[in-house]
């Protein structure tokens, strides 16, 4: 009995074979990249597959065999561990013609391995209309199971002689017999007694962004050049109405400029009455077969997206005392930098950072039982020296952190000097999340007129200003750029 278990799939209008799917990709895909870890029992003295992963790519045959040579074949001294891989073109049927019969060879260094499978046909596998998205990307992947009642204690035996092999992981570099076993099938969960087979299809078309405009929207579709005759369906719902609307993307591929097998193309689609929160669903199809290649859902957001917030704000404090506490703190009331730190937390939310301020003062007790105020807006050595300071920090997600310094004064080499070496603190987080911009920030309602420095950014009452006019156009990401353009931040 065989158990087919689809954790990742495209949805289909009607079930189809494996095959047909292929056939359906064949102009995108180039070669097959086969990973086997087998295992020969006393009993048989013969090698038999214990997991194996197949992967359909829009690699060349060559670059497959590349990728392969970067995690070698082995056998260990008894023979009856081992792991082997080819690499065969997308038009060659041999792999799958061997797999029926439940004999598959395998060459390397010493000769050819046969290795002996279950008999079964990949290619009459069935694709359901089971989908899901994932982050980075969507895939195929069919995972067979071979346990069944007659079956599972001859896995188990497969099993311990790879139990008993751990210290081979450990020689080639691993930490568990898992790690290794993961790292050259290329797959995730491959420690399971019960899965034996594993095939994986790339995402060869996917929708990569939707951007809405005044009458409509863009979208951006990536594709693998081979690739061809895609359509879009749009399905719009508001209420219980809904709208059709399909759009065929037709592409010339040679006045297409692509450095690697993809290309992006871009799509518009006017529709003149969208309204904030209608839903809208779009297919990305293969137009031949129907084939489902990507899905995405979205909500028109609101045309200014700040807006409600903005308003919301406004109902506890009017734009003319908020402009007040930016621009006149000394003016407005007692403890001026408290007014004025408190009005760039609430500027810095506004444009779609995460702030948390950390001149908040708190009582702490301490062992003697008195209580100390303390405040967490001081980065110190473990001397307990004074290293630098920040009265916010803000993130953006994936993005920037900001190390936001205020002062109602106007800023001087000591204050700067301060702040650059706080951001230079932080060169461990930068170097763990590459690509995380890491970006002292001094704020000021005084302009400032230097030139500027590297090693920190300047927000003076000029930036305030463009910062709070973007807003009111709900231009929330140029308001959150101005944060960070003005000097050459540390990097």
């Amino acid at each position: 009995m065989l158990y087919l278990y689809i954790e990742i799939a495209m949805p289909l209008s009607d079930p189809c074979e494996l095959f047909s799917v292929m056939q359906t990709l064949r102009s995108a895909l180039k070669s097959i990249d086969v990973r086997t870890i087998a295992v020969a029992p006393e009993s048989t003295d013969e090698y038999q597959n214990l997991v194996t992963s197949i992967f359909l790519t829009e690699k060349s045959v060559g670059e497959t065999e590349e990728q392969q040579r970067s995690i070698p074949t082995f056998r260990n001294k008894k023979n009856d561990f081992a792991f082997f891989h080819n690499a065969y073109s997308f038009d060659n049927n041999r792999f799958f013609e061997e797999l029926v019969k439940g004999e598959v060879r395998f060459p390397d260094s010493f000769g050819i391995n046969k290795v002996y499978f279950r008999k079964f046909d990949p290619l009459s596998l069935k694709v359901s209309s089971i989908q899901k998205r994932d982050a980075t990307s969507t895939k195929w992947r069919w995972v067979l199971k071979a346990i069944d009642s007659g079956k599972q204690d001859e896995r188990y035996e497969l099993w311990n002689i790879v139990n008993r092999n751990e210290l081979e992981a450990v020689h080639q570099g691993f930490s568990d017999m898992r790690g290794m076993i993961e790292n050259r099938l290329g797959i995730d969960y491959a420690v399971n007694s019960q899965k034996d087979f594993e095939l994986t299809i790339p995402s060869l078309a996917s929708i990569k962004s939707i951007r809405f405009l005044k009458s409509g929207f863009t979208v951006e579709v990536k594709k693998a050049k081979g690739v061809k005759d895609l359509q879009l369906n749009l399905t719009r719902k508001r209420d219980n109405y809904i709208l059709p609307y399909v759009k065929t993307l037709r592409v010339n591929e040679e006045t297409k400029q692509s450095r690697d097998d993809y290309l992006t193309v871009t799509e518009v689609f006017e529709l003149e009455d969208l309204v904030p929160y209608d839903f809208i669903e779009l297919n990305l199809i293969l137009r031949e077969s129907g084939l489902t290649m990507d899905k995405k859902f979205e909500n028109v957001p609101f045309e200014n997206v700040i807006d409600p917030f903005l308003k919301t704000l406004k109902a506890f404090c009017d734009l003319k005392k908020f402009k007040r506490m930016l621009f006149e703190p000394a003016n407005y009331g007692r403890e001026p930098e408290k007014i004025f730190e408190n009005a760039i937390t609430w500027l810095v939310s506004l444009a779609g950072y995460n702030p948390i301020p950390l001149t908040i003062k708190i009582k702490r007790k301490t062992d003697e039982g008195k209580f100390k105020e303390e405040t967490f807006d001081k980065l110190r050595a473990e001397t307990k020296f004074e290293i630098g300071s920040a009265d916010i920090i803000a993130y953006e997600e994936n993005k920037r952190i900001l190390l936001i310094d205020c002062d109602i004064g106007s800023p001087n080499e000591s204050k700067i000097r301060k702040l650059v070496d706080t951001g230079r603190q932080f060169s461990t987080i930068k170097k763990e999340y590459r690509g995380l911009e890491i970006i002292p920030v001094l704020v000021t309602p005084m302009k400032y007129d230097a030139q500027p420095k590297r090693g920190f950014s300047v927000v003076d009452r000029h930036s305030l200003e463009r910062i709070l006019e973007e807003l009111s156009k709900g231009n929330r990401e140029r308001a959150r750029n101005i944060f960070c353009e003005h000097g050459y931040y540390y990097s």
